[in-house]
């Protein structure tokens, strides 16, 4: 067999010696991501709706949306009339 190169250390590249803690802290890493999503899923983030409803004799009116809005945002907003 041929002669490694001289910058090729054979041992930690081939051998994979003192690379003991990498495959952990990629573990780590992917578990915090994967915390992160979970949260996220769960409804861990975001803005919480505040519903306001207004009776008059005839008709009530119920608005479900944000309290406050950021500009440029796309939000959704529930609107109930009963008669």
């Amino acid at each position: 067999m041929a002669d490694a190169l001289p910058y090729v250390d054979v041992d930690r590249h081939r051998d994979l010696q003192g690379r003991a803690a990498e495959p952990w802290i990629r573990r780590v890493v992917l578990a915090v991501l994967a915390i992160f999503v979970l949260v996220a899923l769960a409804g861990g983030f975001g803005q919480a709706t505040e519903s306001h409803v207004v009776r008059a004799g005839a008709a009530d009116l119920r608005v479900v949306g944000a309290s406050t809005l950021r500009g440029g945002l796309l939000w959704p907003a529930r609107i109930e009339v009963r008669a």
